[in-house]
């Protein structure tokens, strides 16, 4: 029966309207089933969805958003992962407090509805028109124990996506217009059939240019190739661990000239094989992205110095 209610126009914007009055008191929608039907009653009227449009990389139902911070049901190894972030007696506490300062802000523990959640700092605060991009980390997505049937998985993805020859991926991504609506939304698979390596530069161009920008903020160019620059420098010459499918978020806002970027998931983190001085397979990630976004800064580079030698001709 509820399948077959579609409200109309007035009622979409005033649903709209009354969520986003409500979203600092009101922890989230994020049942499964309502999510399903919002999607439907939007795509029947033409529209993307603003609650589906939250989590770039299409984890709706682990979050919850509150305000300044995001709520997210963990797997046991991340949560013990913050726990061990936090403790300032770890064995790895000199390492991780370069790392505080590279992925969003741990903010402790909370029980909500009987789930218990890790808090942690809400990325999209105050770039709520943002574009959203998750750049998921590495050639190898498992590690050299899991089972059979995971690494067959992971490979079959890792061919289907730029993993296997960049050694990172666009795992999803959200672009939105200078209204800060949703223009594109791409997940996972969907993402893997239209992104590969011949075209992935000018998918990173257009979020970018997301807002409907007419041209690349070099300083937000800047600041995302100086975090990546930083977060290398740690892999490199401080971590001690092995990181498995870890991303990158990335959030582009040009109506407000801002951006904010930082490492995340961090389920499956483990210390180094025995022999290996060093996480290979995430610094080589890195490095690869980090080319992308220094080409894309060359190429603007050039193309603002023809531009003025035509103006001064």
């Amino acid at each position: 029966m509820k399948q077959e209610c579609k409200p109309n126009e007035v009622g979409i914007q005033a649903t709209k309207k009354l969520v986003e009055l409500l979203t600092p008191i009101w922890p989230t929608l994020a049942s499964k089933e309502l999510l399903r039907y919002e999607a439907s009653v939007l795509e029947n009227v033409g529209q993307k969805s603003q609650l589906l449009g939250t989590i770039a990389s299409g984890h709706e139902g682990t979050f919850l958003i509150r305000g300044e911070n995001i709520l997210k049901v963990p797997k046991r190894p991340e949560l013990e992962f913050y726990r061990d972030l936090a403790n300032p007696q770890s064995k790895y506490a000199g390492e991780n407090a370069t790392l505080k300062d590279l992925i969003p802000k741990f903010k402790g523990e909370e029980t909500f509805n009987g789930k218990n959640y890790i808090v942690l700092q809400n990325l999209l605060r105050g770039l709520e028109k943002g574009s959203i991009v998750d750049f998921k980390l590495g050639k190898l997505t498992y590690f050299a124990d899991s089972r059979p049937e995971k690494i067959a998985r992971q490979i079959k993805k890792a061919n289907k996506s730029t993993s296997s020859k960049l050694g990172f991926r666009i795992s999803g991504f959200i672009l939105k217009d200078g209204e800060g609506k949703i223009s594109k939304r791409l997940l996972r698979s969907d993402v893997y059939s239209c992104v590969n390596e011949y075209n992935i530069d000018g998918w990173i161009r257009r979020i970018l240019l997301s807002n409907d920008a007419t041209a690349i903020n070099p300083e937000i160019l800047v600041g995302i190739i100086n975090y990546l620059q930083r977060l290398i420098y740690w892999f490199e010459n401080a971590n001690t661990r092995q990181f498995i499918c870890t991303s990158i978020c990335l959030i582009i806002d040009n109506t407000v000239k801002k951006f904010r970027i930082a490492l995340l998931d961090f389920a499956y983190v483990r210390p180094l094989p025995a022999g290996e001085a060093r996480d290979t397979n995430t610094i080589e990630a890195l490095h690869s992205l980090l080319h992308y976004f220094i080409d894309i800064q060359k190429v603007e580079s050039e193309f603002k110095f023809m531009r003025r030698q035509v103006t001064m001709g």
